[in-house]
């Protein structure tokens, strides 16, 4: 975890002395940043549902039935693939790994415990369990297996780090770049058609797209950002759409649902037939209905990432593109003026001694 807090003030230093650099901090450490998705209890794909990128969960990871996942799936527990599922990376599980019937694993498998493969499976790579390896009827591995490796007293299971707090610290670091720079929306945007240029926003209560209406971001032709700080929760209607517009490629859509209002757990959920765009960052659960979109910009995946919930997505979803990358890269927002742009910093510094006390 010390490789964050160098990070974290690597890229600060610049918004503390320059206030027309304009850069959000990755904040994300190199092992979250790689992930499209990422839930502190867990993930779950409906069946027919495909993800461009990584995933992670510091509990049980669940692959529906003919789900995609085009790179690889990490979990604290238990990896759990449906029949005629495919993963293009590996698997790494702390506790057991079990694939489908006709599943396909592109990358090795490493399990904590056991390994069983569904009958008519294939493993392409190798497979190294901690307890027992069972190969189903039919089921075909193409590389070497090494399995009760736990009874070695060196070994070392794989496991996730939990990343709560390194979100919190992300969340936090979003919200204070709208202290005093952010356009607010009030209770009934998302009532009617709307259009925004970058920059950002904040809705002090929630924020809500009504059932078939379009949020339209223009990016103006020009490298612009857009950062919705929501305090209480997210949701999409029915059939609602972002839209992007006039847009270069290294722009970027966060959408940081943080929470903080008494009584909430900042959650996001979409109903079924929703086309989002950008990546989400959520104190509390994520949830989407049936034929739910999430794109990036570019060749980003997209995304989301719940800091102390689970992530589940419908069935027929589709998170990111073949090929996309899962890295989350820089932003850039217009920062505070320079009378508030001390504080800013002042509170930042502080949240990053505390996220460093927490991980020494």
């Amino acid at each position: 975890m010390k490789h964050i807090n160098k990070l974290l003030m690597v890229t600060i230093l610049p918004v503390m002395f320059n206030a027309q650099a304009g850069i959000i901090p990755v904040l994300l450490d190199a092992d979250l940043n790689g992930q499209s998705i990422y839930a502190h209890f867990g993930v779950t794909l409906g069946q027919d549902t495909d993800v461009g990128g990584n995933m992670q969960g510091a509990s049980p990871i669940t692959i529906g039935i003919n789900s995609i996942v085009g790179g690889n799936v990490q979990a604290g527990t238990v990896v759990l693939t449906g029949a005629g599922s495919s993963v293009g990376g590996y698997i790494k599980a702390g506790t057991s790994v079990d694939t489908g019937v006709g599943s396909v694993v592109e990358g090795n498998i490493y399990s904590g415990t056991t390994t069983n493969t569904g009958g008519s499976s294939i493993v392409e790579g190798n497979i190294e369990a901690g307890g027992k390896f069972q190969l189903g009827a039919s089921a075909v591995t193409n590389n070497s297996v090494s399995d009760f490796l736990a009874n070695d007293p060196d070994y070392v299971p794989p496991s996730v780090t939990e990343q709560g707090d390194q979100l919190r610290v992300v969340q936090e670091t979003l919200r204070l770049l709208g202290v005093g720079n952010s356009t607010a929306l009030d209770i009934t945007f998302g009532e009617t058609n709307r259009t925004l240029t970058s920059g950002i926003y904040d809705s002090l209560n929630y924020l809500t797209i009504r059932a078939g209406r379009t949020l339209i971001l223009d990016g103006e032709n020009k490298k612009g950002d857009f950062l919705f700080n929501v305090h209480n929760y997210l949701d999409f209607a029915s059939g609602a759409t972002v839209k992007l517009v006039n847009f270069t490629d290294n722009s970027k859509v966060i959408w940081n649902v943080l929470g903080d209002v008494t009584g909430t757990a900042g959650y996001m959920q979409a109903a079924a037939g929703v086309s989002i765009r950008g990546f989400v960052f959520a104190r509390g659960y994520i949830g989407t209905g049936a034929d739910t979109t999430i794109f990036g910009v570019g060749n980003s995946c997209g995304g989301a990432a719940s800091g102390q919930q689970k992530v589940g997505f419908g069935a027929r979803n589709t998170i990111g593109a073949v090929g996309c990358t899962s890295t989350f890269e820089p932003t850039v927002v217009n920062l505070p003026e320079p009378s508030s742009l001390w504080l800013y910093s002042v509170t930042l510094i502080g949240l990053i001694a505390t996220y460093r006390q927490k991980s020494l």
